[in-house]
């Protein structure tokens, strides 16, 4: 008799660890994925530097739980072009449009170079890109 009180304890308890565990599990599993989304828009770039000049349009897309001042960084090549804050409000978007010079003697670019959008956030080491080819004009 006390070894089946025993016994029916331990089910117990294991029935409320593996409860407590499958609520854990379920809970956890459909939670939201936080992050941003940086991207290009296709058809507002060329990949030719016409009159030192690039223009192109880059956009952000904010799915983290706040808002967000991010850190926007464009480079040809290793050359640093513009550096800027960018606020993105809590799941909003924000597209903005650019007009860069390329100053051949300052960039001393090598053709083919990549136009690179980066975006960062703040206290957190990753950085997330995008980029396309320049060629010199024809």
């Amino acid at each position: 008799m006390y070894l089946n009180k025993s016994i029916t304890d331990i089910l117990v308890w294991m029935t409320i660890a593996a409860c407590l565990l499958a609520l854990f599990l379920l809970s956890s599993a459909g939670s939201p994925r936080y992050g941003s989304a940086l991207y290009l828009k296709p058809t507002s770039y060329s990949n030719y530097v016409n009159d030192d000049t690039v223009t192109f349009v880059f956009g952000v897309k904010n799915y983290e739980a706040t808002d967000i001042n991010y850190l926007i960084e464009v480079r040809a090549g290793d050359y640093l072009l513009k550096k800027q804050s960018l606020f993105v409000p809590r799941r909003q978007r924000l597209e903005k449009s650019e007009t860069l010079s390329i100053d051949p003697a300052k960039t001393r670019l090598v053709y083919p170079a990549k136009l690179r959008v980066i975006l960062s956030k703040p206290g957190s080491p990753e950085k997330q890109a995008v980029f396309y080819w320049l060629k010199e004009a024809r």
